[in-house]
């Protein structure tokens, strides 16, 4: 019936596999969870090594790093079931009942979504944490206002799709960094008319990285979106950011922001200021679109 498919690196997956395994049992469905490790070589996969004592569980770990966006090509390929449920593997259920929910959705008669998002909430709310911050005040959005806007808030940490739409679609494997593949996916979704159900099923975002680290990790996202906008995978009305960057641009004032993105960093990185952290991004996206003209 349901395929749970979880990438992971460097992360102990176990006790959140061993939770969906209890759920499923305790449904008495038809089931398998495949969870794999993308290159990471972690001393933490002896203990993901546990999953392989579980029944209809697998862990394997990759020899060498694909990518965000092949790995999850290649777990859905290993998937025999109509349905899938993507997690991040820093994930784990809010609720008792989580399996149950999706399990709902599949059985309703009258179901004609092709995808159901439940949702990530943070279980510490810390204001010294940019990553925390951003989660909860860009992330954190009620299931009823989500669905205002079902392709905006598209986030592949937590959603159940049916396989035959996922295969006609796929993740672009072009993008291996951080950032911006699910949009491009929901933007897929949206233009083949397949419809997104949000629905109040979340799970914890457990895994937070310090400031330095979700920073460096935002760098990787927004060379993604570059790429992106070059590609004409994503248009301006698709990221604030890019309509903000094109103003910026038009304005003639590129120059200086390229000038003022280390001082945006280090104010981000030490105030855990959101308003910082997106004149980080602005000015990022300014000193890379800075370089790429200086390499043609």
């Amino acid at each position: 019936m349901l395929s749970v498919l979880i990438p992971t690196y460097n992360y102990n997956c176990f006790p959140f596999v061993k939770e969906l395994h209890k759920q499923f049992v305790k449904e008495k469905v038809c089931f398998e969870i495949f969870c794999l490790d993308d290159g990471s070589k972690s001393h933490l996969n002896i203990k993901n090594q546990a999953i392989n004592n579980l029944s209809f569980a697998n862990f394997e770990a990759l020899e060498t790093n694909i990518g965000r966006s092949a790995i999850r090509n290649l777990l859905a390929k290993k998937a025999n079931f109509n349905w899938l449920l993507f997690l991040d593997s820093d994930g784990f259920p809010v609720h008792d009942n989580f399996i149950k929910l999706y399990l709902d959705k599949i059985k309703e008669l009258k179901t004609d979504f092709s995808g159901f998002i439940g949702g990530r909430i943070h279980k510490v709310n810390s204001v010294k944490n940019l990553r925390i911050k951003f989660g909860i005040e860009r992330e954190e959005v009620a299931a009823d206002l989500r669905n205002k806007n079902s392709y905006r808030y598209f986030f592949t940490s937590n959603i159940l799709i049916k396989k035959s739409v996922f295969n006609e679609i796929k993740f672009n494997e072009k993008l291996t960094g951080y950032g911006y593949e699910d949009l491009v996916f929901g933007n897929e979704m949206k233009a083949l008319k397949h419809k997104i159900f949000h629905i109040n099923n979340p799970v914890y975002h457990l895994q937070i990285e310090d400031n330095a680290v979700f920073i460096n990790k935002t760098k990787q996202g927004l060379n993604n979106l570059l790429f992106l906008k070059k590609q004409n995978l994503l248009k301006e009305n698709d990221v604030k950011l890019l309509s903000y960057f094109n103003k910026i641009n038009s304005f003639g004032l590129h120059a200086i922001m390229i000038k003022l993105k280390d001082f945006f960093i280090q104010k981000a990185i030490k105030t855990s200021s959101l308003f910082y952290y997106d004149l980080f991004k602005l000015s990022y996206l300014c000193y890379l679109k800075e370089k790429e003209n200086e390499t043609k």
